[in-house]
C-alpha cells in the first residue's frame, strides 16, 4: 500500500531537525531556523498531536549533549574530514516510533546528506511511516529527496500545507491531487 493512501485515525506528527555535518574548521551550531517551530505551532493550533525534536541535540533530560551535540561521528564515506553531530541512529528510531508522519526541514545544502540518512533509516525499520520534507533545499532537490525515501515535498510555506496534509491523513480526508504546492512520487489517493 502506498503510504499516501493510508488513513490514520488521529495522525501524530514529529517535526524533526536533522542531525548535522561539519568539517573540523567549522563552528558547530544547532540549526536554529524557525520553520519547524512555526509548523509545530500550526499543527498544535489545528488540534493535531505534534512534537518537535532537534536531532543535533536530542531531548532535554533524556540525552546528554556529550552524546549528541559534542559527539563527532566521522563520515569517511562522504569526505575524509567530515563528521556528523547529533543523536545516534538508535535514539532517532526510538523517537520516531510513536509518530505516523515525520516532517523534516532542509533549508541548507549541507543538511541534504543527514536528511537522506534519517529518511533511509526510518524507512528501513518503519516503512509505513510517512516522511515529508520542506525548505528551499528539499524543494530544489525534490526528485532526489523523493527517490531516497521521502513520500512528499512541500514546495512553499508549510504552515497551511502541513495542516491540510494532516487533515488528508485522517479518515475521509481529501485526495492527494488536491494539494497545491507539493510534490510526491505517488499517484493520487482514493
Amino acid at each position: 500500500m502506498d503510504v499516501l493512501t493510508r488513513r490514520i485515525g488521529e495522525p501524530r506528527i514529529l517535526c524533526l531537525y536533522a542531525t548535522l555535518q561539519y568539517y573540523p574548521d567549522e563552528v558547530c551550531r544547532p540549526d536554529s531556523s524557525l520553520g519547524l517551530i512555526y509548523l509545530h505551532s500550526a499543527l498544535r493550533q489545528a488540534g493535531f498531536q505534534a512534537d518537535l525534536l532537534d536531532a543535533s541535540i536530542g531531548r532535554p533530560g533524556r540525552d546528554d549533549l556529550s552524546d549528541t551535540f559534542y559527539r563527532r561521528t566521522p563520515l569517511p564515506e562522504v569526505a575524509p574530514d567530515l563528521f556528523r553531530i547529533g543523536m545516534t541512529p538508535e535514539r532517532i528510531l526510538e523517537e520516531v516510533e510513536p509518530f505516523d508522519v515525520i516532517a523534516i526541514s532542509s533549508i541548507f545544502t549541507q543538511q541534504t546528506g543527514r536528511c537522506i540518512e534519517i529518511a533511509q533509516l526510518v524507512k528501513s525499520v518503519y516503512p509505513e511511516k510517512i516522511l515529508v520534507a520542506g525548505g528551499v533545499n528539499a524543494r530544489s532537490l525534490k526528485d532526489y529527496f523523493l527517490d531516497r525515501g521521502f513520500d512528499a515535498i512541500f514546495l512553499s510555506e508549510g504552515e497551511k500545507s502541513l495542516v491540510a496534509f494532516a487533515e488528508f491523513c485522517a479518515p475521509g480526508g481529501l485526495r492527494w491531487t488536491r494539494f497545491p504546492a507539493s510534490a510526491s512520487g505517488a499517484t493520487a489517493g482514493p
